[in-house]
């Protein structure tokens, strides 16, 4: 009564891989996005990391700690920065910063000006800022 009919489907190898590879292609571009944030997050980091140890060094020489000639220097490293308590908010540990290569120099331009540069060495990424101080 009833036939059986036998249908032979035929595969699109061009349209399956077409699907492949657009599925291929989401996957890498989502694991691109998801990748970034993170390296975003390092790059922030470090720059608070290196604002904090402006203003620790800033605080530093503020604090009777500044050259009394024009043209002296005082030097600070990070490690003593660290050790006078200065720089508690500064993740400095997860950077991997080197605290004995990372210093403070702040040079006396006049009788009520100041030159303060830093230099931060961290593994994510070495850089340095110069400010000016008036007094």
């Amino acid at each position: 009564m009833y036939e059986e009919i036998q249908v032979k489907r035929k595969i699109d190898w061009k349209s399956a891989f077409t699907k492949l590879g657009i599925i291929a292609l989401f996957i890498i571009i989502l694991a691109l996005i998801i990748a970034l944030p993170s390296k975003g997050y390092a790059e922030s980091e470090y720059e608070h990391n290196l604002r904090a140890f402006m203003g620790a060094a800033k605080e530093h020489f503020n604090d009777g700690n500044l050259p009394s000639e024009i043209g002296n220097e005082s030097i600070i490293k990070l490690q003593d920065l660290i050790d006078e308590g200065r720089l508690k908010n500064a993740n400095l540990e997860r950077d991997n910063c080197n605290k004995n290569q990372s210093y403070a120099k702040i040079t006396k331009l006049s009788n009520k000006e100041y030159s303060v540069y830093i230099f931060l060495d961290c593994k994510s990424n070495s850089s340095s800022s110069v400010d000016t101080i008036k007094k």
